[in-house]
């Protein structure tokens, strides 16, 4: 437990470093925005937009342009820059409700990641350890588990971020079901409540990417 702490904490602490390297290049050159960030940026905006009236909800809910924010979409990527094959794969589901992101091993950690990032998971001045209590609806088992918590500032809106530390890449993908939902409860309060469709085809497509690792 002990290691997969510490790995966590190396893995958290190289995104950090990744994440400035990011905003330093930034600043350097003008550059096209990131996908996944611009989807993010977009999925928040609207849930705000949504919340504020009975009525731009329900335009929001008929207008084909959002149907991908009501049903979610997966996006796959490589979350480093250095683009070695089977390196930090990474598969996120985005809807209203915020984003939920798998992840594989890269560099010196073996290990796999689940990430959630939602606008009322809580959002530390610094990164620290939590108790979650997480639900998922294929067993309806609930799990008290130690998980990372922070606030992730580089997308337009801050995000809270739960991150928890998953032994193995398999261990990762066979608990990937086609439907699958994720409650988060810290100190009693559910801080977001997600889930995904076509897991199945995600987790295909993650596994090709893992297993092109040397």
């Amino acid at each position: 437990m002990e290691r997969a702490r510490e790995a966590a904490q190396d893995y958290y602490e190289q995104q950090e470093e990744e994440r400035q390297r990011r905003r330093d290049l930034a600043a350097e050159a003008a550059q096209l925005p990131d996908k996944t960030q611009t989807l993010l940026d977009s999925t928040l905006a609207m849930a705000n937009i949504a919340k504020n009236t009975i009525e731009e909800s329900a335009r929001m809910s008929k207008d084909p342009r959002y149907s991908w924010v009501r049903n979610g979409k997966w996006e796959f990527f490589q979350d480093t820059h250095t683009k070695k094959p089977g390196e930090f794969c990474a598969a996120m589901f985005i809807n209203v409700h915020g984003a939920v992101r798998v992840s594989g091993p890269g560099d010196d950690y073996r290990g796999a990641m689940l990430t959630f990032w939602g606008p009322n998971i809580p959002k530390p001045a610094a990164v620290r350890t939590i108790q979650v209590s997480l639900t998922q609806s294929d067993d309806g088992q609930t799990q008290t588990v130690n998980a990372f918590n922070y606030t992730d500032r580089s997308y337009k809106y801050e995000y809270g971020v739960i991150a928890l530390a998953v032994p193995t890449a398999d261990a990762l993908l066979s608990n990937m079901q086609d439907k699958l939902g994720f409650r988060l409860d810290v100190s009693g309060e559910t801080v977001l409540d997600i889930g995904w469709r076509s897991g199945f085809m995600a987790r295909d497509k993650l596994s090709r990417c893992i297993g092109k690792r040397s």
